[in-house]
């Protein structure tokens, strides 16, 4: 893996359609990540080899207080500015919540300002700086809700046992969407509202590739197990009909295991031993020790 920025006229491109499709007043980006992939093989079109590369750029749009679209609308109409070569991670979030964060001493925003690259500002409303650099102890973060998601591993386990196999995969999708957010408020301090398990291991991205790496989407089966899990919070709620298949289930709960035992090894080394030094939080922290 390695980590490629836009040229300048994509950058301008990109930028240019989210303007003008929600009028932000700023648009910073945080991370980006490229994946290339070759392949080479005789039964490839009579021996010739194949070439891909998909960056992935994680942006913050920070809409107006009056912004007349929803946050996830804003999302979906960013998101949807995603190319065949590049895909758009999108953070939303309206300048007075982001202006009262950073008051707060949100370690999320004080990395993304200082370290995150400005793709545009309006010049019509301004944030605020930040008084003080913020406490990067992120203990209690962790701690809270990693606990929160093995306690969901452990019912999932029982009504496993007891062959409650919706309830089983409802509890697995807690668990999952916990531990992203453990992972996330540790690593990065950004507190997480959603429940879309997508989008949460999207997030966790710009911390290391490794935790996508257990869902990885790569097959059709693949996907099709992410869905599952993904929409088992909803499911299991409101479909009358709704049922699950066991087959499927023993092999997610394997996955949701794994994907516990990747979160404990990256808590283990800490924010400041990160694996994956082309993720821009990586950089972010070792910045961050250099300018104390």
């Amino acid at each position: 893996m390695e980590t490629r920025l836009l040229n300048g006229g994509e950058f301008l491109e990109i930028t240019q359609k989210i303007i003008n499709a929600v009028q932000p007043e700023f648009i910073i980006c945080y991370g980006c990540r490229t994946i290339e992939r070759k392949s080479w093989g005789a039964f490839l079109d009579n021996g010739s080899s194949t070439h891909s590369v998909q960056t992935t750029y994680d942006l913050l749009v920070i809409p107006p207080q009056d912004c007349k679209y929803q946050d996830h609308e804003v999302v979906q109409k960013v998101e949807q500015q995603s190319a065949r070569h590049f895909q758009l991670n999108c953070l939303v979030h309206k300048i007075g919540y982001v202006n009262e964060a950073i008051k707060a001493g949100s370690r999320f925003y004080y990395s993304t300002l200082k370290y995150g690259l400005t793709l545009y500002e309006s010049g019509r409303e301004l944030l605020l700086p930040f008084p003080t650099p913020p406490d990067l102890s992120s203990v209690d973060d962790w701690n809270g809700w990693f606990d929160r998601a093995q306690r969901c591993f452990s019912l999932a386990g029982d009504a496993l046992s007891r062959k409650y196999y919706e309830q089983t995969l409802f509890l697995l999708h807690q668990t999952t969407e916990f531990a992203c957010i453990a992972l996330l408020r540790f690593f990065t301090g950004y507190h997480s509202a959603t429940h879309n398990l997508t989008r949460l291991l999207a997030m966790t991205e710009s911390i290391s590739l490794v935790p996508r790496s257990v869902f990885p989407g790569t097959t059709k089966e693949e996907t099709e197990l992410l869905t599952v899990l993904s929409k088992a919070y909803s499911d299991s709620r409101y479909k009358e009909s709704y049922t699950a298949n066991p087959e499927k289930v023993d092999i997610i709960m394997e996955r949701v295991k794994a994907f516990m035992e990747v979160a404990v090894t990256l808590h283990i080394k800490g924010p400041h031993a990160l694996d994956e030094p082309t993720t821009m939080y990586g950089y972010m922290q070792r910045a961050s020790q250099h300018d104390r």
